[in-house]
């Protein structure tokens, strides 16, 4: 069996792209708000780099994968502070203006009222990065059919540090901006295992 951390960068870049393409447009279908996202930039860094680049109020999604060609292990899709507020604000629709609010002066306890509607948006992440990891997309093969994942829970929610992924020394760490007209851009992290 091989290890998904011996793909490249490129493949996991082409992938979560559609991925977060995918979201935006079911999060559309779902909830009426017209979410778009734009990929930022990649890097690879050391763990102990990636806890300098991610701090403050969060929301980790620990996502597990297994399947016949990738081995198994888990990646990290993490909700910088504004889309923790943003995301969790408008799948519960609270007013635009508290959204507002909540992301220039929300604490960690305003954040942790979120938390279930955050969960709700995790597994719509989740959902969508195991179709298109499965199917892939054009010019990248996909993992195939018995390619799955599933959100591990509890989501790490709150003021708090990236935790480690399990046995990795380097990830591949994938910016995107994400925007809805009424609200400032926000940023979300996807973050794999490199070998």
């Amino acid at each position: 069996m091989s290890d998904l951390r011996t793909k490249p960068a490129k493949f996991f870049e082409e992938l979560s792209t559609a991925s977060l393409r995918d979201f935006c447009d079911g999060y559309r279908w779902m909830f009426e708000r017209d979410f778009k996202s734009k990929f930022v930039s990649s890097e690879t860094v050391a763990v102990a780099e990636l806890k300098t680049k991610v701090e403050g109020i969060v929301a980790i999604n620990n996502i597990a994968y297994a399947g016949e060609t990738s081995g198994a292990g888990m990646f990290q899709i993490v909700l910088e502070r504004d889309a923790v507020f943003s995301l969790g604000g408008v799948t519960v629709m609270l007013p635009i203006p508290r959204i507002k609010e909540d992301c220039l002066k929300g604490k960690e306890e305003d954040v942790l009222m979120l938390a279930d509607a955050v969960g709700e948006v995790g597994n719509l992440l989740t959902g969508s990065f195991s179709k298109v990891f499965r199917a892939g997309v054009p010019d990248v093969e996909g993992l195939g059919d018995q390619f799955t994942m599933h959100l591990k829970l509890p989501i790490v929610i709150g003021d708090g540090e990236v935790p480690n992924l399990e046995g990795v020394q380097s990830v591949h760490v994938f910016t995107y901006q994400i925007e809805l007209k009424e609200l400032s851009p926000f940023r979300v992290k996807v973050v794999f295992p490199a070998q």
